[in-house]
């Protein structure tokens, strides 16, 4: 469930209320963009501006202008996390200089310590770039008193992290990520004392669009959120397997990869029903948009390794 939701319902009421009608899903949309194109022009830039472009978008998903409705969020968000959170800004700005996927590790606040952790390993191993440590939470906050955590307005319970990671993909997007993301699970350790060298990096990524281990038919578990959900969900994962997806402890999404999916969930973010493994959501929705998955560890790129021990339920 997204943090905005009740913002959401607000905003139906109101306008539904000023129509003195209940609008059909076009009309909504319409009243939708021109309130936040009035909010945009008065320079108001907050929750609210950002909530309506994104309603305009979904209640009227196939409209010829969509582009420019998701090119106008995308312009509208950064101005925000500017002026909000500029040292986000200037984490997006040095990985774009030194040509760097965007280090994300998803994380929650029950195991945030070990994230830092992580993050403190990889800073110094990846040429001065912490990455971005990930958690669910009321609203966006970007925290960087003891490393740098964003706070993504969904819940942070585990079957919420399909949500958490299309809602940093949309941020990671918005703002800018130019050369591809990589998404990094808390269990991630660092082995050996050998340099990583940035013209490996580079060749590693170059031309590819999504990367990671591919899971194939036989070995896809569909009982592995047994035990670890707070809410009510089914017992087993019952959706079509379609193709191989890249496990979820350590994946490479390119920015044509991260565009063309986010530009997808914002139009229909009803893609995620009945999700509960990120990562199979995304490898299914990237095999919908035609791109396929290059099945390459990135351990050894990254000199790192993703072998954990499992969690104990309800641990």
């Amino acid at each position: 469930m997204l943090a905005n939701d009740a913002l959401e319902l607000r905003i139906v009421e109101e306008i539904n209320q000023q129509a003195s009608s209940r609008l059909d899903s076009k009309s909504f949309s319409r009243a939708c963009l021109n309130i936040f194109l009035g909010r945009h022009a008065n320079g108001e830039i907050d929750d609210i501006t950002l909530t309506l472009i994104r309603m305009a978008i979904k209640a009227n998903p196939d409209v010829d202008n969509v582009p420019q409705m998701i090119a106008a969020y995308k312009e509208v968000f950064g101005m925000y996390v500017s002026e909000k959170m500029p040292d986000l800004m200037v984490w997006i700005s040095k990985c774009s200089e030194l040509s760097l996927p965007l280090p994300v590790v998803i994380a929650c606040e029950k195991y945030l310590d070990k994230a830092k952790s992580l993050s403190r390993d990889f800073g110094p191993r990846f040429f001065g770039v912490k990455p971005v440590i990930i958690i669910g939470g009321s609203s966006l906050a970007f925290d960087t008193s003891d490393e740098q955590v964003l706070t993504i307005p969904v819940s942070d319970v585990y079957e919420a992290l399909p949500h958490k990671t299309f809602e940093t993909r949309a941020v990671m997007t918005a703002l800018g990520a130019n050369n591809g993301m990589m998404k990094i699970d808390d269990d991630v350790n660092f082995v050996g004392n050998e340099s990583l060298k940035m013209a490996d990096i580079h060749a590693a990524f170059d031309g590819v669009d999504y990367m990671g281990v591919g899971i194939q038919p036989t070995y896809f578990e569909r009982a592995w959120h047994n035990g670890k959900c707070h809410g009510p969900v089914p017992p087993l994962y019952c959706k079509p397997y379609i193709e191989p997806f890249a496990n979820g402890n350590l994946y490479f999404l390119s920015k044509k990869a991260l565009d063309e999916s986010m530009s997808f969930y914002l139009r229909y973010p009803g893609c995620l029903a009945g999700e509960l493994y990120e990562d199979k959501a995304i490898g299914d929705l990237l095999h919908r948009l035609g791109f396929a998955l290059q099945d390459r560890s990135l351990e050894p790129i990254l000199g790192v390794s993703t072998v954990a021990p499992e969690r104990l339920i309800l641990s």
